[in-house]
């Protein structure tokens, strides 16, 4: 057992105590005189054909316990990674909902705000400035204008994305 070796036994004695004994260190056969050369050719050949199946059957266990476990490392990754995931899901879901909410509260803020702008006595115009040298500006131009701001000028919304020197071309420049 110790050595790895297969064991045949070629003995006169054919008492159970003896194949008892003989049983406990597992043999690869056991042969009862009288024997002839061809029964101890085909026991032998025998003998050494079960001890390489046996070996070649031991590398394959050890070689699949081996998988096994690497196998079990991988799953367990694999778990751990989809956990990560669910998790980072759960996470981009509730972001996801907060911006959602976020958005539909900013719909009704410029709904209010357009409301307020449009329904606002004052002419007003909202400008973007276009600089020019010396730090002063060199023109406006129309981002976008209430109704108040048509009535005082007359000019409608196709003013908008324009700048000032093309809406008043004529006019005198100096306040630009």
């Amino acid at each position: 057992k110790k050595r790895n070796i297969p064991i045949v036994y070629m003995t006169a004695h054919s008492d159970q105590s003896t194949m008892n004994e003989a049983r406990e260190t597992m043999p690869y056969g056991y042969i009862i005189t009288p024997f002839n050369h061809v029964e101890v050719c085909y026991t032998i050949d025998l003998a050494l054909y079960k001890y390489d199946m046996e070996n070649l059957l031991r590398k394959n266990n050890e070689h699949l316990e081996t998988r096994n476990i690497q196998y079990s490392d991988t799953i367990q990754n694999l778990e751990k990674a989809n956990n990560d995931l669910v998790s980072a899901n759960d996470k981009l879901e509730r972001m996801n909902e907060e911006i959602i909410e976020s958005q539909r509260a900013l719909v009704k803020s410029e709904i209010r705000y357009h409301y307020l702008f449009e329904k606002m006595l004052d002419a007003y115009a909202l400008h973007r400035v276009i600089p020019g040298k010396n730090a002063y500006s060199q023109d406006y131009q129309f981002i976008d204008i209430n109704s108040a701001f048509v009535e005082m000028t007359g000019k409608g919304r196709e003013i908008v994305g324009k700048t000032m020197r093309d809406v008043f071309a004529g006019e005198d420049g100096k306040w630009f």
